[in-house]
């Protein structure tokens, strides 16, 4: 704990590395720490984040939502549902889709970002409105056409799919699939 802050705080720096294997490093080490700096990276982190989500910079958007995927999913795990608004990270789809984010060689790392993120996101349980629920759901879906992000593709359905398309038998529910 007596280095927590420091930690925290190199971490930060280093989701934005040019480097995609770091960032992921970084994002998972957040979340490792999460019970140390939660109230830090709730208020600093997540909003900076947020921004750093619609950054030009490929690496910058990519650590971003890596970063905001691990650290919700802590949050959630640690009963901290709210800690950030849902709707926001799924209006990036549609954002990113209209700016022609998920196109070509940088296109690529912002889909699977993003596909990590709803595998994550969905995996903590985080609630979704069934117009955000359809909106990511068509985002897994197209995603099985970019053929280098197939397989976060099917993590991401498997995760989403568990939490937001199963009926409380554990069957697929075709009403909350057509919601």
């Amino acid at each position: 704990a007596e280095y927590a802050e420091a930690v925290f705080v190199t971490l930060m720096s280093k989701t934005s590395h040019w480097d995609a294997g770091i960032r992921s490093l970084a994002a998972k080490a957040l979340a490792s720490i999460f019970d140390l700096v939660s109230e830090q990276i709730l208020t600093t982190a997540v909003p900076q984040w947020l921004e750093a989500a619609r950054a030009r910079a490929v690496s910058i958007r990519h650590g971003a939502l890596l970063a905001l995927g691990h650290v919700l999913h802590a949050a959630a795990v640690d009963g901290l549902d709210g800690a950030c608004d849902v709707s926001a990270l799924v209006a990036l789809i549609p954002e990113y889709d209209a700016a022609r984010k998920f196109k070509g060689v940088a296109g690529v790392l912002t889909r699977k970002g993003m596909l990590e993120l709803v595998s994550l996101v969905s995996s903590a349980g985080l609630a979704l409105s069934d117009d955000d629920r359809a909106i990511v759901l068509e985002f897994v879906l197209a995603s099985f056409r970019a053929p280098e992000a197939v397989e976060d593709a099917k993590a991401a359905l498997s995760a989403f799919g568990q939490v937001h398309l199963m009926a409380e038998d554990g069957e697929l529910s075709l009403a909350r699939v057509a919601e």
